[in-house]
């Protein structure tokens, strides 16, 4: 008996040995992230106490307090994650503000800002921290279009305030102060724009979207992801160009880009071209963002796919993507002073081109003329007007 007690006492030991320094501080959180069940560790030297004030000194102060705890263990497990879901830096941000509230559920506004604003530093980001009255705010360096969130310059950057979107309600006006201290010198610039989509679970659904070709009615069953959908409604609103780049979910691509490519298998690259305008000048319903959803609202190509309403911007989304899978010619997106449009290099120019660095661009505008596939037609009243190439595609 006393040989069994010894031998289970060595194994307990030695079981203690192989445990990491510190590994009885490691502490979990759970909680849903859009369609994942997330759970992160953290060391609990990062839940130090502090009074938090909205000055200079707090803020100093507590950075430094929080670069002495095993912060690393947390900054690593939102790493993994960014990187396991192809999270843009948004959704980095989104993941990271989620963490920090369950983790300082017990703290206050200020201390939750400050515990964003020294995870955004280590993670890489130029931040700056600003203080009026009781209140502080993140801001963070961007070199993007960013709408519906404050914006300060600085040094000749652009900053937008990150604490905004955790607390929209926080008074911005008035004379604020800035945080002297740069916890990293030489950050990056954060990017709203998502050039890869995040690797969520998919919400399917399926429809299907009819139009007439050349006397025919062709109806397309069409997949896409409404989880995607989900997360645009809440997304901030950024620069029109970006919501075209945005590629289409796999369920889409897959389903659309099928079907176009059974039903334009013997057509030449012009009639192609033409069955993609006319599917996306008459295969949905035209209204404008305040009047479809009492606000500003642009699209990208899969939330086309849902709503029953899109407009100009929401129809060159769709185009974009789907000319781009089927034709892959030189395209540019071309911004009138109201109005959204698309640009193609075809090998035969059709109608008045648009000039691009040297090359000639038939227009192919997505929204209208309703019910005509033909390319080259200039939108009502734009045949003169000047435009702007804000994208392209080569």
């Amino acid at each position: 008996m006393q040989k069994k007690i010894s031998k289970l006492l060595l194994t307990l030991l030695s079981l203690c040995w192989l445990l990491p320094a510190g590994a009885s501080n490691i502490h979990t959180i759970e909680f849903s992230f859009y369609s994942k069940e997330v759970s992160l560790k953290y060391d609990q030297s990062i839940l130090f106490n502090m009074f938090v004030y909205s000055d200079e000194k707090t803020c100093m102060d507590f950075f430094n307090t929080m670069e002495k705890s095993n912060f690393g263990i947390l900054l690593q497990e939102l790493n993994d994650k960014k990187a396991e879901w192809q999270l843009n830096d948004m959704l980095f941000y989104e993941l990271m503000r989620s963490s920090i509230k369950k983790i300082y559920r017990y703290r206050g506004d200020n201390f939750k800002t400050l515990a964003n604003w020294f995870f955004m530093a280590k993670a890489g980001f130029d931040t700056r921290l600003t203080y009026r009255n009781s209140q502080i705010f993140l801001y963070v360096a961007v070199d993007e279009e960013i709408f519906e969130a404050p914006l300060i310059e600085m040094e000749g950057k652009q900053f937008v305030n990150l604490t905004y979107f955790d607390f929209p309600r926080h008074n911005i006006d008035g004379v604020f102060y800035v945080v002297d201290k740069l916890p990293v010198k030489g950050g990056r610039s954060f990017s709203f724009h998502l050039k890869e989509l995040p690797k969520f679970e998919t919400d399917l659904r399926e429809q299907v979207i009819s139009f007439k070709y050349d006397g025919n009615v062709y109806k397309i069953p069409v997949d896409y992801d409404a989880a995607l959908v989900r997360l645009m409604r809440k997304y901030p609103t950024f620069s029109e160009k970006y919501y075209l780049e945005v590629p289409l979910s796999d369920v889409a691509s897959k389903s659309l880009v099928k079907n176009f490519k059974r039903i334009t298998r013997d057509k030449t690259e012009l009639q192609t071209l033409e069955m993609i305008l006319t599917f996306t000048r008459s295969a949905f319903s035209y209204k404008e963002d305040n009047a479809a959803h009492g606000k500003n609202k642009p699209m990208i190509a899969e939330e086309v796919l849902h709503y029953k309403y899109s407009d100009c911007e929401d129809r060159s989304a769709l185009f974009y993507n789907l000319a781009k899978e089927l034709l892959g010619l030189p395209m540019i997106i071309v911004a009138y002073s109201n109005h959204l449009t698309i640009g193609m290099a075809l090998d035969e120019n059709v109608g008045p081109p648009l000039h691009y660095k040297g090359r000639k661009y038939t227009i192919c505008d997505p929204t209208g003329p309703t019910n005509s596939p033909k390319a080259g037609i200039y939108p009502e009243g734009y045949e003169n007007q000047t435009y702007q190439v804000i994208g392209s595609f080569n």
